[in-house]
């Protein structure tokens, strides 16, 4: 019997599984895509579902007055403007309270209140521009000079 007189063809399939095989690149290519796309969506949002659009680079924001805020409000307040913030000289960059905002009834304890602030209030920066805060806690460990001397 002659192979091209046979139902399935030179390797033995039938026509309709092979072009069912040929698809299936394209089907995997197409699913890959559709997943980025969704993946990207979810990227772009904050947990609350809002799309999240970076500031204009040639933005400016107002550095809010938070000295004589407890800290976590003043993170609060930094974080709404985008703003970071560090905790004093030496320490890392946060750009995240430590809880959450919006009046969540979460309670901080210390939350002490911040009596430093640089650069000073209404200074008008770039998004992303570090704000160093100084805290009652930390002014107090700087002027003890003990080790491990802290607010509770």
């Amino acid at each position: 019997m002659d192979p091209t007189s046979s139902p399935r063809g030179a390797r033995g399939r039938r026509p309709r599984q092979a072009a069912r095989l040929q698809r299936l690149p394209s089907l995997r290519l197409t699913a890959l895509a559709i997943a980025v796309a969704i993946a990207v969506a979810i990227a772009g949002c904050d947990q609350d579902g809002t799309e999240r659009r970076p500031p204009a680079a040639s933005a400016q924001v107002s550095v809010p007055g938070v000295v004589g805020l407890p800290l976590s409000r003043a993170t609060c307040a930094l974080a709404e403007r985008g703003l970071r913030w560090r905790l004093g000289a030496g320490e890392p960059v946060l750009a995240r309270p430590a809880v959450p905002c919006g009046g969540s009834g979460v309670a901080v304890a210390p939350d002490p209140g911040v009596v430093r602030q640089r650069p000073a209030a209404g200074a008008e920066v770039r998004p992303g521009t570090v704000v160093v805060l100084i805290d009652r806690c930390r002014r107090e460990r700087a002027r003890s000079h003990r080790p491990g001397f802290g607010c509770l």
